[in-house]
């Protein structure tokens, strides 16, 4: 056979196989991806997406070459969770679109390692503020704001036999706590008032309220703006960029940097208690009302909107149970909520956090498991402590939920307000009650071992 002949042949063959391993049912293709949606330390939320295929279809993931995920989508993008992953562990994840038991594609290699676990031995110590048998007057105590472990701030109303006779906050400065007053100027006077709110955005830069400010070494007063009255202040955020204040009958309102009020529509009549943000971008609120609806909005200093509702009628967003108490975003963007349950808003799909015991519907019956929740607050996913009624003061590590402090009890006094925490200090700050009356004001603090 010539040369030239041989050339020939060996080309075509060459042809031919490329088109075959182009053409090839496990070749990537763009039209499937797999990404990251959240991690942890023994789940992974994966978000897998047929572009090119608008109805979905059936899909396999395997983890290191082992199928952990299969079924069949609905559409062309959902969210799925491996929850057979162990902390500090590196995988690689690859996604198949399949048809009769053969693959049409598949996506490029995920790889991901889960997130360690943390520590939840914790030293702690309580607290008590306030004389009710002396003053005959309830002291509680309703946020506080930990800057570090020697600069803490706690907000409320505290009732005392002393001849002040009563505080609106107090001060840890590594050693004791201090009692303190902090008044607000209403029409050229000083005036004192129970204080429900406070944030910290750092050290010398800490809101009481809408209008007093701590400048790291005094107290500015400014002066009460038009838009702020008859509303109430349940809670605050801010950053460099400005603060955002919520409050009753749906409330928000916005002080940006040069010190100007916006008022915000937030196209609700709830009251809001609680708000958070990693970024000033994308600020999250909850809210409820006395008739167990609830509302969870995001928005930002033109607008907000309703990402999802609690036992409403509308079935245009995702639904939870009861009132939206609190809300914390992750730093991977993880929306945390809850009140009566506690959920996680993954890229738009609402679950309920797994994790926590008797955490779905009817499963916390009479309080077995834990309280009416009042806040969650955390540096990452494998640090978060959640906070409420009956004694709940609970903290993840990544893996489990474990109380810290005094045992949980459906029958304690004590209810967990609002809570803060820094690398290895939680500070939770509430009021105690006996036989439903309230009677002091109380401050936990606890110390990672």
């Amino acid at each position: 056979m010539k040369k030239s002949s041989l050339l020939i042949l060996l080309i075509t063959a060459l042809l031919v196989f490329s088109q075959f391993n182009c053409n090839s049912p496990t070749a990537p293709n763009t039209g499937l991806s797999l990404t990251t949606a959240d991690l942890v330390c023994t789940e992974v939320w994966l978000k897998l997406d047929f572009a090119d295929s608008p109805n979905g279809g059936q899909y396999e993931i395997k983890r290191d070459g082992n199928i952990v995920l299969s079924g069949i989508l609905s559409k062309s993008d959902t969210v799925l969770v491996d929850t057979t992953v162990l902390p500090s562990k590196s995988y690689t994840y690859i996604a198949y679109q399949m048809q009769n038991g053969k693959t049409l594609e598949q996506s490029s290699p995920l790889h991901i390692t889960t997130l360690d676990s943390t520590s939840s031995n914790f030293n702690w110590q309580l607290y008590k503020f306030g004389n009710f048998n002396a003053t005959g007057m309830p002291s509680m105590l309703y946020g506080v704001a930990a800057v570090n472990d020697t600069d803490i701030w706690a907000v409320g109303e505290i009732y005392t036999s002393d001849s002040v006779g009563k505080y609106n906050a107090l001060h840890w400065d590594g050693t004791k706590w201090n009692l303190i007053n902090i008044y607000y100027n209403y029409q050229g006077q000083n005036t004192w008032s129970t204080l429900r709110s406070i944030f910290a955005i750092n050290r010398d830069d800490i809101w009481f309220g809408s209008n007093v400010r701590w400048n790291g070494k005094s107290f500015d007063n400014f002066p009460i703006d038009p838009v702020l009255l008859g509303n109430g202040i349940n809670s605050i955020w801010g950053n460099q960029g400005g603060i955002y204040v919520i409050g009753n009958n749906g409330f928000i309102a916005f002080r940006n940097s040069s010190g100007n009020w916006n008022k915000i529509e937030s196209g609700t009549s709830l009251f809001l208690y609680d708000i958070y943000s990693t970024n000033g971008k994308d600020v999250y609120v909850v809210g409820g009302d006395l008739n167990n609806n609830g509302i969870l909005l995001k928005g930002n200093a033109n607008s907000f909107k309703t990402l999802a509702q609690g036992n409403s009628d509308q079935m245009s967003v995702p639904h939870f149970d009861g009132v939206g108490r609190t809300v914390w975003v992750s730093n991977t963007g993880i929306v945390f909520f809850g009140g009566n349950l506690l959920y996680r808003l993954t890229d738009g799909q609402l679950n309920f956090v797994r994790s926590l015991g008797g955490n779905y519907l009817y499963g916390n019956s009479n309080g077995q498991y834990f309280g009416f929740l009042s806040q969650l607050r955390g540096l990452a996913e494998n640090q978060m402590i959640l906070v409420g009624q009956r004694n709940t003061v609970k903290y993840f590590n990544g893996m489990r939920w474990t109380q810290l402090g005094m045992p949980y009890d459906p029958n304690s006094g004590y209810t967990w307000v609002s809570v803060g925490m820094t690398n290895d200090l939680i500070i939770a700050v509430g009021y105690g009650s006996r036989n439903g009356l309230v009677n002091g004001g109380i401050i936990m603090m606890l110390k990672r071992q």
